[in-house]
């Protein structure tokens, strides 16, 4: 299957589906109340290992969104690594429906640690 597109909507794969996600790494973490408007033009399924709150390093799925720079992000390198369990199965349902074309979202963040929720947002 590639992975830069999916072929199933909603569909989450696991860490043993798909190949880790080369570095450098740009995890989106913003406090609550942040609001992110991007563009995701194309995306990668992949894993990255994250050391949440200190505790036990561990392996999670992330979607890596590559963005136009200057919409949502300045400076290189030019995409987000989203890693939130709810974020990542919505926007990975509104770009698979997109069936490649560009999307614009606003995402937010409510709360803080594995409790936090994030609306999204499809922009015109």
């Amino acid at each position: 299957m590639d992975q830069t597109q999916s072929s199933a909507i909603g569909h989450l794969p696991g860490a043993d589906e798909v190949p880790a996600l080369p570095g450098p790494f740009e995890i989106w973490e913003h406090p609550s109340g942040a609001v992110l408007d991007v563009t995701i033009v194309r995306y990668q399924m992949g894993t990255i290992q994250i050391n949440p709150g200190g505790r036990a390093p561990k392996t999670v799925v992330a979607l890596r969104g590559f963005v136009t720079l200057g919409v949502g992000k300045k400076a290189y390198p030019d995409y987000w690594d989203f890693t939130a369990a709810t974020l990542v199965p919505q926007l990975r349902a509104f770009l698979d429906t997109a069936k490649g074309r560009p999307v614009t979202f606003r995402i937010g963040r409510i709360g803080e640690g594995a409790r936090s929720r994030f609306p999204v947002e499809v922009l015109p």
